[in-house]
């Protein structure tokens, strides 16, 4: 995701990524990402069913949410980079619990 909103910018600079050399994948991320998150919950279900914390499971599902709100288009171009430190960092947050 962070790559498809720096798509332009990387193309500027002359950078390789999966998306300056496969643009026509740019919009199957998504559904793919939809479809990890609910893999996530049912993850998550799973694990609280069988009496644990599902700390792991929270931390990646967390991430991938935070991915998916960062490809909305009306989040301000300010607001992108935080919102992808966060949620590479949030892993790192939830695994501090343990």
């Amino acid at each position: 995701m962070i790559s498809r909103w720096e798509l332009s910018s990387d193309k500027q600079v002359g950078e390789i990524t999966f998306f300056t050399t496969k643009p026509d994948q740019i919009h199957r991320l998504r559904p793919v990402l939809i479809l990890f998150i609910g893999l996530q919950v049912i993850a998550c279900s799973t694990v609280i069913f069988m009496d644990r914390i599902p700390v792991f499971e929270m931390s990646v599902l967390s991430s991938a949410i935070l991915l998916l709100m960062l490809d909305r288009s009306s989040l301000g171009s300010h607001l992108k980079p935080v919102l992808a430190d966060f949620a590479l960092f949030t892993p790192c947050v939830f695994l501090n619990l343990v």
